[in-house]
């Protein structure tokens, strides 16, 4: 892998954690990214999702910042 990020991620519930991410390609600066995550395995994919894509209660964690 290329590039390697630790990133603060929130489930469907909100609830948060920093999880490592290796891919082949750099990230966008301020893009929100759904990642597919497995116990031991990490993360298994990923792609890059629009404000109104994501969870009510994740949306929650960017009130008062403005949407990407």
């Amino acid at each position: 892998m290329d590039y390697s990020y630790t990133l603060f991620c929130c489930d469907e519930d909100g609830k948060g954690k920093d999880i490592t991410l290796g891919t082949s390609r750099e990230l966008k600066e301020g893009a929100f990214i759904r990642l597919t995550v497995m116990p031991i395995r990490g993360v298994l994919e990923w792609s890059e999702v629009q404000y109104e894509e994501l969870p009510a209660e994740v949306q929650g964690n960017y009130t008062g910042r403005s949407a990407h």
